[in-house]
């Protein structure tokens, strides 16, 4: 038995099954597709083994990928504490989200030592190179959002957010449509940075 991940646009659920088309059909119910709608489906499987799955329109509804399973897990999350520093530390933890979750780009910010500004310690994505090891005031953006509020959110039209910094975008020539950022925080330390994830392939 494996676990699967299974999502839309907008949400995601964890299934098993013994092959992805079992999770596929255990997972229906969370997105609200009738029971019977299995069948009007068409699937398509790519190189990486996640499954695409489109509608009777040819639009595409889910992907079905495999979800690493708890041992795994735990093991690699061990790597982030084996790590030399916190920059190594950064990129195994955003290789894992990476490897959970789709997306074009993704960073990891932390806040420095006198919390005036965040710091691009680790990043994937098109323009990786040109934000790395950059800073931006730690009061603005969403990244400054999420980590004043502990909480995390999701954008999927980021631009039209009055929380976005958009000074990012114009320095390094990306443009952000959508967004996943979540805070960077221990039970008994404040939030000291974000993950972000940028772009989800169904934007």
């Amino acid at each position: 038995m494996a676990t699967w991940l299974v999502s839309s646009a907008t949400s995601s659920v964890c299934a098993d099954g013994s092959e992805w088309l079992d999770a596929l059909a255990s997972a229906l119910p969370h997105f609200h597709f009738a029971p019977g709608t299995l069948g009007q489906l068409s699937c398509a499987s790519r190189e990486d083994g996640t499954i695409d799955v489109f509608g009777p329109g040819g639009a595409r509804w889910l992907r079905v990928e495999p979800f690493p399973s708890a041992g795994e897990m735990f093991t690699r999350c061990g790597e982030i504490f084996d790590a030399a520093d916190l920059a190594q530390a950064s990129d195994v933890a955003l290789q894992l989200v990476h490897d959970s979750v789709a997306a074009e780009a993704g960073a990891v910010l932390l806040t420095t030592r006198e919390a005036s500004q965040m710091q691009f310690v680790a990043a994937f994505g098109p323009k990786a190179d040109h934000v790395l090891h950059t800073f931006m005031p730690a009061n603005v953006g969403v990244a400054g959002f999420v980590s004043s509020f502990p909480t995390g959110t999701i954008l999927h039209h980021v631009q039209q957010d009055c929380r976005f910094y958009a000074a990012i975008d114009r320095a390094s020539t990306y443009h952000t449509k959508s967004m996943l950022a979540v805070p960077i925080t221990t039970r008994d330390s404040p939030c000291f940075g974000c993950i972000e994830l940028l772009n989800s392939p169904d934007h």
